[in-house]
């Protein structure tokens, strides 16, 4: 199923000789990891900011060489936008992947929701003539439904699976955490990416490794001073404004400011607009009836060199959920939107689901890189100020990051621990596929605590004893 190593080192050297490119040792062990592999699944656990698409660029040079058509899928249409313009990685969402596999088996049923599917129907389906890798990208983002059907489909259509991510990063949104369960269980073959080449500052650097892998402490002392506690909201917002607003126009376009909720994203988002009317570097604009949710339905005003961000993935459109970009010319009923160097028109009778895009949340960032972060971080948002949402905010930015919060103390005691789904279900490696198991933690927990009680069996046994013999 694999190459033999000999040869896929020899095309390495040849292909990065002909793309001048620079791999590092990691990454190119990874490349020949996955392209060596016997196993139909495989795993890149790579640490935010190591290279991964970089890595993966160069592996599907490789693969392409020997026959192989390599196919890109992540959990996120942003994610899979970044897999296709940075790898050259033809890819799509998972769940447009899984649909297209049923369509190809012939048993997709005509006028169903297909955005909204949880299960799919693959009997029938054959491998192709050509020998597949399936690139899964953000693969920690994968919950165990989803990886229950890839894994299914990929066996019957016997391609080979790769999945690329970091458990420590945000967990799924649907039930388990298969991805994060099969790395840290040993139980299918994984490669590993820990140096870090996003961050050209020193110290953020150092913040950022110590966030994910060290003192989280060591993090929040190296970030001290661009952490800022401002009590109230309105005015904690109007100093990210501000700060914001300060920057050049270039500067913004390399600029995203981050939050954990939706509320706290258009708050911020109005007052970045209204401020950069004021400032006379944007007009009003024409309102417009968007669509920010399921069913969220309100009116925005969109003026030219508007930042925007999709809610939805729209093949037809060639736009993906959290792709970003900017106005370059209003209608009364269509936008034209720039992005990715692409000139897009919105007929907003047909599509409507974006948003003012100065602001995002932390979901909707993770894949992304920018030059500067500015972060909101609400202490009453406990859920939400984990370790894991720590570390891919600061992981986010190149140079500079500042945190706005209303309080220090708090926020250093919630980012203190990471977040971690506890299931039943876990997944196997054997006999060349993946099976449900008993989580080793929870197993492992319960051990724990049985030996526990024995020992206070033990401890009371001990002093019934003592207590008989005194008298």
């Amino acid at each position: 199923m694999g190459l033999s190593e000999k040869q896929a080192k020899h095309d390495l050297e040849i292909i990065s000789q002909e793309n001048n490119l620079t791999l590092s040792k990691e990454q190119t062990e990874a490349v020949i990891h996955i392209s060596t592999s016997k196993d139909r699944f495989s795993a890149v656990q790579g640490l935010a900011g190591t290279g991964k698409t970089y890595m993966l660029n160069a592996t599907r040079e490789v693969l392409e060489k020997n026959g192989y058509e390599v196919i890109g899928a992540s959990f996120t249409g942003k994610a899979a936008e970044g897999l296709q313009t940075d790898a050259k990685i033809k890819s799509t969402t998972i769940h447009s992947l899984l649909n297209k596999l049923e369509k190809e088996a012939g048993n997709s049923i005509l006028g169903e929701d297909f955005s909204h599917k949880i299960k799919w129907d693959f009997e029938g389906l054959t491998a192709s003539q050509k020998p597949e890798v399936w690139v899964i990208d953000e693969a920690g983002l994968t919950d165990n439904n989803i990886m229950v059907n890839l894994q299914e489909a990929a066996k019957l259509k016997k391609a080979k699976v790769v999945l690329v991510g970091d458990y420590q990063q945000l967990a799924p949104v649907g039930a388990g955490n298969s991805y994060s369960n099969l790395v840290q269980s040993g139980e299918i073959s994984t490669c590993y990416l820990s140096d870090i080449r996003r961050q050209k500052d020193e110290t953020l650097l150092k913040a950022v490794y110590e966030s994910v892998k060290g003192d989280i402490n060591k993090s929040l002392e190296l970030m001290s001073d661009r952490i800022f506690e401002i009590k109230s909201p309105v005015k904690r917002i109007k100093a990210i404004t501000k700060e914001y607003t300060l920057l050049s126009t270039s500067e913004q376009e390399k600029t995203i400011v981050l939050t954990a909720k939706n509320k706290d994203r258009i708050a911020i988002n109005d007052s970045i607009r209204k401020t950069l009317i004021k400032k006379g570097k944007l007009e009003q604009g024409k309102e417009y009836t968007i669509q920010t949710g399921k069913a969220n339905e309100c009116k925005r005003n969109f003026a030219v060199n508007d930042k925007i961000i999709f809610f939805k993935n729209d093949y037809k459109l060639g736009v993906m959920n959290g792709q970003t970009g900017n106005v370059i010319e209003i209608n009364d009923k269509s936008l034209i939107i720039n992005s990715n160097d692409k000139n897009i028109e919105i007929n907003l009778e047909n599509y409507n689901h974006f948003d003012h895009g100065y602001a995002m949340t932390t979901h909707k960032a993770q894949g992304i890189t920018a030059n500067k972060v500015i972060i909101n971080m609400d202490s009453s948002q406990k859920q939400l100020n984990s370790r894991n949402n720590y570390y891919v905010d600061i992981s986010r930015a190149k140079n500079e990051v500042s945190i706005y919060t209303n309080s220090k103390c708090k926020i250093d005691q919630q980012v203190s621990l990471f977040a971690r789904k506890l299931s039943l279900n876990n997944f196997k490696r054997k006999d060349d596929s993946l099976k449900v198991k008993i989580s080793r933690k929870i197993d492992y927990e319960n051990k724990l605590y049985l030996s526990i009680k024995n020992l206070a069996r033990k401890i009371d046994d001990v002093n019934k004893i003592k207590i008989k013999y005194n008298k």
